[in-house]
């Protein structure tokens, strides 16, 4: 796959009028939520493409749904939690020979409470030195790479 940073400084008006299914480009979305010096990481399950990977929540945004609008309804589908999106932090682009993936991911304010697993088998709050040691999805070891995540 090829990595592209051309969605790098993509304001927020021109990604709300990124169309989810154009050209072969699939819009996806990720939350990266953080508490202290800890983020979330879910394993996606058994039978789920790229399973026993880690990522940051997330998924495909549906037409007519903002990127905010279809973090949180992802993050109610996959965890049961109702979370505040945030900032965006930038965005990573995948390319195959049938599509590509820009994968764009934001803060999100992580909610109190137990979490519940629909899509994931596993999950972790980890440092950013700890992430490196888990087998994370390829956007998010490039998001990752690029530094986007102050220590």
């Amino acid at each position: 796959m090829r990595v592209d940073t051309s969605h790098e400084n993509v304001t927020a008006a021109q990604r709300m009028n990124l169309s989810p299914q154009s050209q072969n480009v699939i819009l996806v979305v990720a939350a990266v939520m953080r508490r202290g010096h800890r983020y979330f990481i879910a394993r996606r399950a058994p039978g789920e493409r790229y399973a026993g990977e880690w990522e940051f929540p997330g998924g495909k945004v549906d037409p007519g749904e903002t990127p905010e609008a279809a973090l949180q309804r992802e993050l109610r589908e996959e965890l049961a939690m109702q979370a505040e999106v945030g900032a965006y932090l930038g965005a990573v682009d995948l390319a195959d020979t049938q599509r590509t993936l820009c994968i764009q991911f934001y803060a999100v304010t992580p909610p109190e409470g137990p979490v519940t697993l629909h899509a994931h088998d596993a999950f972790a709050w980890a440092t950013l030195e700890e992430l490196q040691a888990y087998p994370l999805v390829a956007a998010d070891r490039e998001f990752l790479a690029r530094g986007n995540l102050a220590p």
